[in-house]
């Protein structure tokens, strides 16, 4: 199968200047190929790195090391070195993301957040909207919230919307942050198919899906993000390693290096392996929401 997705010995860390400086270590040593048509769930204990390694593969994060090379515009584009304009364009046309969280512009309407990302393709506003009716539609958001800016709605409803918005392009890439954690069982089994819809499509998945139900029915595969040894924090005090120093034998509780080299394919063809990787996740802006790297958190290189 065509890969959309090629990572290799990835690394992000991240240089906490009002404290030191400080350095976490959010992943170290990650690799894993993710073919058109199939999905990559993304597991592993809360702090590991599991929404880090989403906001690297949409652009947010600058990785510190590794290769990372997305599908876009019929070649490959490696993430680590991409320029703004890139990004975007790469936003544009070949990925959707849907984060935990919808942050969108106060007092815009469901229909026109969702109509969005096919009016900016160049479709017209006419098609954007309808096939907006349609994904609200199938998403049982009640037709009397669709004039409404979502955030008068209830967890449950923005999810929704946030789904349809993610889902109206039919992307090539979709990275999902648990997609149905606020949503009930109905709902749940509508956003399931709609997930093997896209992979029957031949959209490449990659997703965190507590809900371990849903990440049976959809995943191909599961990379295993692990916290580091000893139940630590990939925090360390002080300078960052030269060169992205080995840390095998950390002496301040940093994470050991992973120790994966392929990290996961299709089931059937090579054994998943275990990544190991450690921090509490960064709070910053929302993935979605365009900015390139949070103001206050800067790379570690």
């Amino acid at each position: 199968m065509r890969p959309a997705v090629k990572a290799e010995n990835l690394k992000k860390s991240f240089t906490l200047h009002h404290q030191g400086p400080a350095f976490i270590t959010a992943l170290s040593g990650v690799s894993f190929l993710v073919p058109f048509g199939s999905c990559l769930a993304v597991n592993g204990p809360s702090g590991c790195g599991k929404s880090t390694l989403l906001r690297c593969l949409y652009g947010n994060y600058r990785l510190t090391e590794g290769s990372l090379r997305v599908s876009h515009g019929g070649g490959f584009l490696e993430m680590s070195e991409a320029s703004e304009r890139e990004i975007m364009d790469f936003r544009r046309h070949s990925v959707s993301y849907v984060s935990q969280f919808l942050r969108v512009i106060p007092r815009v309407p469901a229909l026109e957040i969702v109509a969005e990302p096919l009016i900016t393709l160049g479709r017209s506003r006419e098609e954007g909207l309808e096939r907006a009716r349609e994904a609200l539609s199938r998403l049982s958001v009640p037709e009397k919230l669709w004039k409404l800016p979502p955030l008068t709605f209830s967890g449950g409803e923005r999810q929704r919307v946030n789904i349809a918005r993610g889902l109206i392009k039919d992307p090539p890439l979709l990275l999902l942050d648990e997609p149905t954690a606020s949503l009930d069982r109905k709902n749940r089994e509508i956003v399931t198919e709609l997930i093997i819809g896209a992979k029957k499509r031949g959209a490449a998945v990659v997703g965190v899906f507590h809900d371990r139900e849903v990440r049976e029915r959809v995943a191909d595969g599961v990379l295993e993000l692990l916290p580091p040894a000893g139940g630590g924090r990939g925090f360390e005090p002080g300078h960052a390693e030269p060169g992205g120093a080995d840390h095998g034998t950390p002496a301040s509780g940093l994470a050991a290096r992973a120790t994966s080299e392929q990290g996961w394919a299709p089931r059937g063809q090579i054994e998943p392996k275990k990544a190991e990787s450690g921090m509490a996740e960064p709070k910053d802006a929302d993935p979605a929401s365009g900015e390139i790297e949070d103001l206050k958190i800067s790379a570690g290189r």
